[in-house]
């Protein structure tokens, strides 16, 4: 991606952009955030501490491979979508 220079930026349009598309959250979201917000904390700490839920690791976070610039392995794609079955379990 080309470098952007201040003085090459639009800011009229910047803010044009960002009206379209940034907005307040609405009142329920606003008002339960920190509800809503604890229980995504404890999905991803269960997430993170079950080994029966390891599997879903690859599927919520395919990019850490590209981001860590370490080569997927060639079986990733199966990985992606496999669900264990009773006898991974044991």
């Amino acid at each position: 991606m080309p470098e952007v220079r201040p003085a090459d930026v639009d800011v009229g349009k910047l803010f044009r952009n960002l009206s379209e598309h940034w907005y307040r959250p609405s009142s329920p979201v606003d008002a339960n955030f920190t509800r809503l917000a604890r229980s995504v904390d404890m999905m991803f700490e269960r997430l993170r501490t079950s080994e029966r839920l390891a599997f879903l690791s690859k599927q919520f976070y395919p990019e850490w491979r590209n981001l860590l610039e370490t080569p997927p392995p060639l079986d990733q794609a199966e990985e992606m979508w496999r669900i264990p079955d009773a006898k991974d379990e044991d």
